[in-house]
């Protein structure tokens, strides 16, 4: 009996979505402006950043628990993205804490 893990689901998912081809578009605008991301179009960008990690990482955690697949696989990303959100909430407590003893910081 093999000990390696049957990846043939996950291989399946991987062939449902095409390969990108010469010429692709990685980023590109929308017709409709609400499906076109804007960077930097904020002075306070690093909240929104924040909140995208925080986000992105409930998702990947309702996914595990509504599929309940390759714990495995997802616990890195998982982590990955909680530990960014953290990260980001305190550069930005620093930066506002800061602001109240007139100091400046620079990240």
């Amino acid at each position: 009996m093999s000990s390696e893990p049957d990846n043939s689901e996950a291989n399946q998912d991987l062939d449902e979505y095409p390969w990108p081809r010469l010429g692709d578009k990685l980023i590109g605008s929308d017709k409709d402006w609400w499906y076109n991301a804007c960077l930097n179009f904020t002075h306070d960008s690093w909240s929104l950043y924040a909140m995208g990690y925080l986000k992105a990482a409930e998702r990947l955690v309702a996914l595990f628990i509504d599929t309940r697949e390759s714990p495995d696989s997802v616990l890195y990303p998982i982590c990955f993205l909680y530990r960014h959100y953290v990260e980001l909430q305190l550069k930005i407590l620093i930066s506002e804490g800061t602001e109240l003893v007139h100091c400046s910081i620079d990240f």
